[in-house]
């Protein structure tokens, strides 16, 4: 399913009174936060998450554009605006083939193999931790115990592996 399609059914997120509302209220949440982050905190990196809905892994990126940068242009309005992104990313994830290649093959847990679909994603370990809800040590773990079923040594030869698989 494309972005413009889950907009249009309102299955992922809906427009209410000229706003995005995300159906799964963590997304909402998540959005709301970031928002705020961006705006009121001046955060200078854009913020991204991942989610699945209706058997889709969506990736969610907000970034604020400064007015300032379209100060000539009477189209925008004259204040700061937030860039959102959404777009699906299943087919780049994973899908159940995948899992039973990696389970049957090395032997890899089912949160084992959650974190290698999570890190596959662009997230740093940090970042993959909080999206599975675990401890930055308890990924690290996984990690590590990744490695050793499957015979490499650094995540970039981890997520060439699982590139190749996918």
């Amino acid at each position: 399913m494309d972005a413009r399609v889950a907009l249009a059914s309102g299955t992922v997120v809906r427009v209410r009174a000229g706003r995005l509302h995300f159906c799964d209220p963590p997304v909402q949440a998540w959005c709301v936060r970031a928002s705020r982050d961006l705006i009121d905190l001046d955060q200078v990196d854009a913020a991204k998450t991942f989610f699945t809905r209706e058997d889709a892994t969506w990736e969610l990126a907000m970034d604020r554009v400064p007015v300032e940068d379209f100060s000539s242009v009477e189209l925008f309005p004259p204040h700061d605006m937030l860039l959102v992104l959404l777009k699906d990313v299943t087919r780049r994830c994973s899908d159940a083939h995948t899992l039973q290649i990696l389970l049957h093959r090395h032997g890899l847990t089912a949160a084992e193999i959650r974190l290698c679909h999570t890190l596959v994603t662009d997230l740093s370990l940090n970042e993959a931790a909080a999206h599975l809800h675990i401890t930055r040590e308890t990924a690290r773990q996984r990690l590590k115990a990744v490695f050793a079923k499957t015979g490499i040594r650094r995540q970039a030869d981890l997520l060439s592996l699982f590139a190749r698989l996918v």
